[in-house]
């Protein structure tokens, strides 16, 4: 539905009607899961209110009693007590985390959509409740601005009930905000925004573009703008071009309509297999890459409605109640949320982090999703072979330092006594003579002629392998491109070329 670009203004605020129609997309399709996960519990429920709903939508159609199905389904409401059941099933989920989270964050949108219901209404009380619920997220989101202006504000516009009885009663009729339209409900907007408004349409018109560092011109303008307003208005009718109102909100035309519930059946389809309302998991997870938070994190993000409430009540107490002055410094309350499970961590290539197997395992986990780490380490068995040794295609990396190879070979214990040799398995009592073969034909370059070098060859190899069980004779390849002797001279020669 939108791109990660867009998605990341979404979440920074920077796109106020795409976050608002993005929140309520997402709050549509966590309540159809939700309910679907209710009803799958309580299945007589679903048969009661759907054949109510029926009736409902029935009426509706035919625009004929729907007062008497609207308040037929209110009463099967009641009759089942749908309140008490909805608690009662969030209370049987509270030890999962991804039900819990979810559940947080419906009723976080549910208060913002409470706020914007209060303004395009005009309902005061509505308002300051809302706000009041709203605050809780400021301090625990470290928005040091709102969480200190709001709660001074909400307090002293409940004092005008008793200092400016008037503006009270004023604010109770809805004068706080502007209305946009006489005719349309629901579009009442706040007063800053309502200036908004007006300073982009005079500025953008080109009505008082250029004019405001003149106060004379500014002036003129201003006493003519009525007039020339309604020279404007009495052209436009005389021309028969007059202005069509609306005479219906702008989100209940049916493009808009058909795109929202269009935008909520994708995400329910992507989400509805992995249902977060009915999984029997005790851990919290992203639902896209599975990848599990650890438990700090987790109670950090749940506990985001607690703490949040508890600063605020001690941010009341102490600076609007008490004696603390409003605007001394403010620390922050640093909750770890999901981005903390994002933390880059950087490790040096010799550390200890990063030679275990296991640890060598968690960063391909990470990496690839597509690996299943709990099937690896279930399935195969640990080695002891030192990772390093192989290629990723399994086979062996040749041995690029031959006097390594050698001090190696010359200190491995050949000279055991023949007491200790009794208990050793027979595995360990095998031996194996590796002769370099072009040292032993250097050796026989005195032989002539050449034709008994072959005869000589071999009686030397017998000889020095007569008290092993094995012999390997090795040569030096050289049609490789990394033969062990190029490798050895590449390292010593280094940078320097001849």
């Amino acid at each position: 539905m939108y791109s990660s670009v867009t998605v990341h203004q979404i979440i920074n605020g920077n796109h106020y009607s795409r976050a608002t129609d993005a929140h309520e997309v997402a709050l549509q399709m966590l309540f159809d899961l939700w309910l679907d996960a209710f009803f799958s519990e309580r299945p007589v429920v679903r048969e009661a209110l759907q054949a109510s709903a029926e009736q409902l939508s029935s009426a509706c159609g035919s625009q004929k009693g729907v007062r008497e199905a609207h308040q037929a389904l209110m009463a099967t409401m009641e009759s089942l007590n749908l309140e008490k059941q909805l608690s009662e099933f969030d209370a049987k989920h509270a030890t999962n985390p991804m039900f819990q989270w979810a559940r947080m964050y419906m009723r976080q949108v549910l208060t913002l959509q409470q706020f914007q219901r209060a303004t395009r209404q005009g309902d005061w009380q509505l308002h300051l409740s809302s706000l009041e619920k709203l605050c809780s997220y400021f301090f625990i989101y470290d928005r040091h601005d709102y969480a200190q202006n709001i709660p001074e504000y909400v307090a002293r516009m409940y004092q005008l009930q008793e200092t400016d009885k008037s503006i009270w009663n004023a604010f109770l009729s809805q004068e706080f905000t502007v209305n946009t339209s006489n005719q349309i409900p629901f579009t009442r907007v706040g007063v800053d925004q309502a200036l908004e408004q007006r300073n982009k349409n005079l500025k953008g018109l080109g009505a008082i573009n250029g004019i405001t560092q003149s106060p004379a011109t500014l002036l003129k303008y201003c006493m003519c703008a009525p007039e020339l307003a309604r020279i404007a208005n009495e052209a436009e009718a005389m021309v028969g071009v007059a202005n069509q109102s609306r005479t219906e909100h702008h989100c209940l035309n049916q493009t808009t309509l058909i795109s929202q519930e269009q935008a909520i059946e994708k995400l329910y389809q992507v989400l509805v297999t992995c249902n977060i309302f009915t999984a029997n998991d005790n851990n919290m997870y992203k639902l896209m890459t599975k990848e599990i938070i650890s438990k700090s994190i987790e109670e950090s993000i749940l506990g985001i409605e607690r703490q949040g409430s508890s600063a605020m009540a001690k941010f009341v107490e102490e600076r609007i109640c008490g004696c603390t002055n409003l605007w001394d410094k403010k620390t922050k309350c640093n909750i770890r949320s999901w981005n903390s499970a994002n933390k880059e961590i950087n490790l040096k290539a010799k550390s200890d982090a990063t030679t275990g197997l296991m640890s060598g395992l968690l960063i391909v986990a990470h990496s690839s999703r597509q690996m299943d780490l709990e099937a690896v380490t279930g399935k195969y068995e640990f080695s002891v072979c030192n990772r390093i040794l192989m290629k990723p295609d399994g086979s062996v990396h040749p041995t690029l330092d031959k006097s390594k190879v050698i001090s190696v070979l010359e200190n491995l214990p050949w000279n055991a006594s023949p007491e200790s040799s009794v208990h050793e398995p027979e595995q360990y009592r095998n031996t194996c003579l590796i002769i370099d073969g072009t040292a032993v034909v250097q050796e026989l370059m005195a032989v002539k002629p050449f034709d008994n070098c072959q005869s000589s060859f071999v009686l030397s190899i017998e000889s020095k392998a007569r008290k092993y069980n094995m012999v390997r004779v090795v040569f030096d390849n050289y049609t490789v491109t990394e033969s062990l002797k190029e490798a050895t001279r590449e390292r010593r020669r280094g940078s320097r070329i001849y």
